[in-house]
């Protein structure tokens, strides 16, 4: 019995399967950026240069993306698939949520890293869209128009929600309010792309894990508005910029400071996988 490891590259059926069992590991996170996902394009792109020691040595492509019966195909192919069904961007993950915290934690409860974190906190319990927290400009209000000539402000304002406390009473929230006495949140959805205009959807307090419960986070940006002396009547998320000024937050600006939390929690993530 020879000491050394067969050669993979080969004529032999079998080879098929091996190299297919290599691509997948390559999904898993043995490849050379050590990520833990890859998109199909680039597992396309190890697929075809790894089949050219292959095709160098006379042998026939152990993958062929024309056959549906390929198991290097089917595989890639699978994962194509799954992209074109989300069509939506990652969730943001344990890692992304938790350096988004402290980003939040240290910039301090008026900055713009803190009320990016309330609208990452909020999102994963309500799943709101970029108009319905954001504004396009930093010192302007979205509306929209309606044929009729009707404007209705896009993004939620502070009196949009209302809390109840662990005694089933109206919670007002003002500066000192203790958070921890929340038992639930409605919330009223101005405008939303499926037209379901003025919905209000209840979310209820997580006592367990305060700093990541919707609801408190909410009540947060309720407090931040009421000490800054922002009217309540205009868009829930706002924040004091450098100058001292109390700014909106728009779309671009929570997308850079996500980035930055990406960045933070996979430093050695490529730049265009951060994005």
């Amino acid at each position: 019995m020879s000491k050394y490891i067969d050669d993979p590259v080969g004529p032999e059926p079998g080879r098929k399967r091996l190299f297919a069992i290599y691509i997948k590991s390559v999904m898993l996170g043995d490849n050379y950026c050590n990520l833990e996902s890859l998109r199909s394009a680039t597992c396309k792109g190890y697929a075809t240069d790894a089949a050219k020691l292959f095709t160098l040595r006379k042998f026939s492509s152990p993958v062929d993306f024309s056959d549906k019966t390929n198991w290097t195909a089917v595989l890639i192919n699978n994962l194509e698939r799954e992209e074109d069904i989300a069509v939506q961007r990652r969730p943001l993950d344990s890692k992304i949520f938790a350096a988004l915290h402290s980003m939040a934690k240290q910039a301090g409860p008026d900055s713009a890293e803190a009320v990016s974190y309330n609208v990452a906190a909020v999102g994963k319990q309500n799943g709101w869209r970029r108009s319905e927290h954001s504004q396009t400009k930093k010192n302007s209000v979205d509306y929209h128009t309606y044929p009729s000539g009707k404007k209705v402000m896009k993004s939620a304002n502070g009196n949009d929600v209302k809390f109840l406390s662990d005694n089933d009473k109206p919670f007002q929230i003002k500066i000192n309010s203790k958070l921890t006495r929340l038992k639930s949140a409605r919330m009223r959805f101005r405008h939303q792309k499926n037209r379901q205009n003025n919905q209000e959807l209840l979310f209820y307090a997580d006592k367990n894990n305060p700093e990541a419960c919707g609801v408190v986070n909410l009540a947060e940006m309720a407090q931040r508005k009421r000490r800054l002396g922002h009217s309540m009547d205009l868009p829930l998320t706002v924040y004091l910029d450098a100058n001292g000024s109390v700014t909106y937050l728009t779309g671009d600006k929570l997308t850079n400071i996500i980035r930055k939390a990406v960045r933070k929690a996979y430093p050695h993530m490529p730049e265009k996988k951060s994005s």
